[in-house]
């Protein structure tokens, strides 16, 4: 499993909870939820460097082989679990501002008797949300499975009709393998590992079981078809990273074939006597972190 390493506000700025004229905080019980607002008091001039520290103030860490991932929370409200801060919806001045610059009749707040109240707003998170994650529960990943199938023709060169001796000559001989598609989803991710895309087309060394669905498949049986990534870019940068591993499951191993007149699939060996594996075997769990 990944290993969780919590850290707690990178900024510091002084402030303070306001008690009076304003008493903080103030909670409410509604239909969406827990909620409380906040009026924090500091300089005026680290009003923006607070919020942003309020912003950003808890990072959960998920780190599993070549998987990395960040998620960023706001600050925990200090008197409920699962509380965070969501918002500043309004910053006002308090106290008394320097003397008006004369000429642009603009009020001076960066004296030393010049303060801002953050009106800051704590909301519930849900965890099942994707953008939040608590401190006691972080999402390591969403699976997906659908049911597919294969149509086969098979060898027939060795085949005979039953009741005479009568090869079946140019008759088609099929059959349809179930295959399960296996869809693994990771959010947050700061960059995309080299080795999720290297090893297309590759199969699973060790067995591999699914968190969700507590399914082991068996060595070989897994073919990792590659991974879909996206990240949305805004004015102010690049969001992180969302990727999907597509794999594919076949009930045997994708290194045997059906051989004529067997009805099970059989292993393979060159002239040399050497394994023979048409797809390349790797550990996923080094490479892609499951």
């Amino acid at each position: 499993m990944a290993a969780i390493t919590y850290s707690n506000p990178t900024a510091k700025v002084n402030f303070s909870e306001m008690t009076a004229p304003r008493k903080s905080p103030i909670e409410a019980q509604t239909e969406q939820g827990f909620r409380a607002t906040r009026y924090l008091k500091c300089a005026w001039r680290d009003r923006l460097t607070l919020m942003d520290a309020l912003t950003g103030a808890y990072r959960i860490e998920l780190t599993n082989s070549s998987l990395n991932r960040r998620f960023v929370r706001g600050d925990k409200y200090p008197w409920r679990e699962g509380v965070f801060f969501k918002r500043v919806s309004n910053i006002e001045p308090f106290g008394e501002p320097s003397a008006a610059d004369a000429g642009n009749h603009i009020a001076d707040w960066d004296g030393p008797g010049a303060f801002a109240v953050l009106t800051c707003e704590y909301e519930e998170q849900d965890f099942n949300d994707d953008t939040q994650q608590t401190d006691t529960e972080v999402k390591y990943a969403e699976e997906e499975i659908s049911v597919a199938a294969e149509y086969l023709t098979l060898p027939s060169e060795k085949l005979k009709w039953v009741g005479s001796n009568t090869e079946i000559g140019d008759a088609t001989v099929a059959r349809v393998v179930r295959m399960l598609e296996w869809n693994i989803s990771f959010t947050e991710m700061d960059t995309i590992p080299q080795g999720l895309a290297d090893h297309s087309g590759k199969v699973n060394s060790v067995s591999v079981t699914s968190r969700t669905l507590g399914v082991t498949f068996g060595p070989e049986q897994l073919l990792y078809n590659g991974i879909k990534a996206k990240r949305e870019l805004f004015i102010d940068g690049a969001r992180a990273w969302a990727v999907t591993l597509g794999f594919l499951l076949k009930p045997f191993s994708w290194n045997k074939a059906f051989r004529a007149g067997k009805q099970a699939p059989q292993a393979m060996k060159s002239d040399t006597e050497d394994p023979y594996k048409p797809y390349p075997i790797v550990s996923f769990a080094g490479s892609l972190g499951i």
